[in-house]
């Protein structure tokens, strides 16, 4: 089974750590931002109002290095293998 990043919503407060970390962009903020409007139109929220970071598909883009795992303050994420 090839490694998978995985999002706890809830806890995602959708910060970008992991986005930055990423080495094949292996994940984006979820949703569209439609700037000239200066609104976030489609975004994801969890319970807590916060947008959340979601994994771009296909997942196989994971080479399983765990550095969002590492990253991220909130615990949101985990590499499945």
């Amino acid at each position: 089974m090839m490694p998978r990043p995985v999002v706890i919503e809830d806890l995602c407060k959708g910060c970008g750590l992991c986005i930055g970390i990423c080495p094949v962009n292996a994940m984006h903020k979820a949703g569209k931002y439609d700037k000239p409007l200066l609104t976030i139109t489609g975004q994801k929220f969890n319970n807590q109002g916060y947008p959340v970071v979601e994994v771009v598909e296909p997942a196989d883009r994971c080479t399983g290095c765990l550095l969002c795992e590492h990253i991220c303050p909130d615990l949101a994420i985990y590499v499945k293998k």
